[in-house]
């Protein structure tokens, strides 16, 4: 009988035969080729996704002659590069683009959709136009970034927090779970849209357009926004100071905390709640759309001599203008008439105090079935039917081509 038979590979005979020492070398071989052709793949690869990427010429982003090596082949540089745009260069983009950063030194011309997934840079020019989505995933820290052209959109994507460029945009867009905030002067002529816009204490934030914007938060002391175009809806929200230099309509709760300002008129729609806690300045003022409500809820206030539906004062306010109530004058409040105010009541008059004693100043009661409030007056007037079921004291007139009807319990002393 023969012995088992044994090679250095530890192949036996269990089996009755004996694997040749040639075959398992090659199966030794072929494993340790797919180990390297694995390795070499996965390091070009990496090279491939991860190129410092620079300008060689004037060109297009997707042609090879624009591009130094590695990055000079068809379609130029990819999402995972590293790109800067020399100082005599100026790139256009033509199809679709991405790079992880992009340091612009030269100029860039944005024809198509650029994607920048963290780093947007450079003491040059990026210009996005008439057909640019530029989507900026990063910081925006570029000198100049042209983004007005009608048409064009910037979208800031970012999951962190983002400073947004101060520029002036057609499209302005944010999404992404990160804090978008405006330290500067941004101005959006177009729309202003996507989740959410912090403007900080140092931003003023000009809107052209729509502003369909999720949330904007603009309630940082000093911050401004201005309403800038025509038939504008007002973005119901908080605001520090607030203007409108065109035409714009509040339609549901607006409250400024500091000024409403504006050589424009703002209209407060019939659902409008319009809160003023300063100074409201602003030229033009259009609350009369019944259901509409305007409160005062400062200290010291002047109200806007207009017309109200319902006006509410919470605080302490003056007019020392012409104020028309229509419906309701109301609020916890005190109400000071100066001694050039007029204040026309045509409906309801349940505000917590009403001061009307300055020499010179007017209350009307011009609607039909009032109530007058107990108080004292310099000179009252009754051009409809009204009320006193109280103490009411009338210094130097009591007028008006209407009647007055004491009450069992009211009190009328007349001194003029």
């Amino acid at each position: 009988m023969k012995a088992k038979q044994s090679d250095v590979f530890g192949t036996g005979n269990a089996g009755g035969q004996t694997c040749a020492p040639g075959r398992a070398m090659n199966r030794l071989a072929k494993s340790f080729a797919l180990v390297l052709l694995f390795a070499g793949l996965l390091l070009g690869a990496t090279n491939a996704n991860a190129l410092v990427c620079t300008s060689a010429a004037t060109g297009n982003w997707n042609a090879a002659a624009t591009w130094a090596a590695p990055c000079n082949v068809v379609g130029g540089p990819v999402a995972a590069d590293t790109v800067t745009i020399g100082a005599a260069h100026i790139v256009t983009v033509t199809a679709a683009a991405a790079a992880t950063s992009l340091t612009v030194i030269g100029a860039l011309v944005n024809n198509s959709t650029l994607t920048l997934s963290a780093v947007l840079g450079g003491g040059g020019t990026l210009t996005n136009a008439a057909t640019g989505i530029l989507n900026i995933g990063g910081t925006s820290a570029i000198t100049t970034l042209n983004a007005s052209t009608a048409g064009n959109v910037v979208n800031y994507t970012g999951a962190g927090a983002q400073t947004i460029n101060p520029t002036t945009y057609a499209t302005l867009n944010f999404s992404g779970a990160g804090v978008k905030t405006n330290s500067g002067i941004v101005t959006v002529n177009t729309a202003l849209t996507g989740t959410a816009l912090t403007n900080s204490a140092t931003g003023t934030l000009n809107i052209g357009g729509t502003s369909t914007i999720t949330t904007l938060t603009a309630t940082a002391v000093g911050n401004i926004v201005n309403y800038t175009g025509a038939g504008q809806t007002v973005k119901a929200t908080s605001y520090d100071t607030l203007n409108v230099t065109g035409t714009a309509t509040n339609s549901g709760t607006v409250t400024v905390a500091t000024a409403l300002g504006g050589a424009g008129t703002l209209t407060n729609a019939a659902t409008g709640i319009l809160n003023i806690g300063g100074t409201s300045l602003i030229t033009g003022l259009t609350a009369t759309a019944i259901g509409n409500v305007v409160n005062y809820t400062g200290a010291g206030q002047t109200v806007k001599a207009t017309s109200y539906a319902t006006l509410n004062v919470t605080g302490t306010a003056t007019n020392s203008g012409t104020v028309t109530v229509a419906t309701a004058l109301g609020g916890a409040g005190t109400l000071t008439n100066a001694a050039t105010g007029i204040l026309n009541i045509g409906g309801t008059s349940l505000i917590t105090a009403l001061t009307a004693t300055a020499f010179g100043n007017i209350v009307n009661y011009t609607g039909a079935g009032q109530t007058v409030k107990a108080t004292s007056y310099d000179t009252l007037n009754v051009t409809g039917t009204a009320t006193n079921s109280g103490t009411v004291t009338v210094a130097t007139a009591l007028g008006g081509a209407g009647t007055l009807t004491n009450a069992a319990t009211g009190i009328l002393n007349i001194g003029g």
